[in-house]
């Protein structure tokens, strides 16, 4: 039981350990993060342009990435 024991530690620090050096590699190039706009504006417009939930108001505006107002009227 004992040796199973550290097995299961010693995997959990070897992933842990590969997922972090992974995910810092990668975030050299890319950002692992949206940005505080983007997370203010919702994801789910930010990243595909559409809204996820229904809301109450038909009409809602926000600023896509280009600094553009856009009124959402239901189109997708």
């Amino acid at each position: 039981m004992g040796v199973q024991v550290l097995g299961l530690i010693v995997l959990c620090a070897w992933g842990s350990g590969v997922t972090w050096l992974g995910l810092s590699f990668i975030r050299l190039w890319i950002p692992v993060r949206s940005t505080e706009e983007e997370e203010d504006m919702g994801l789910d417009i930010s990243y595909h342009g559409v809204m996820a939930a229904y809301q109450e108001h038909e009409f809602i505006s926000y600023e896509d990435q280009y600094g553009e107002v856009d009124e959402k009227e239901g189109k997708t």
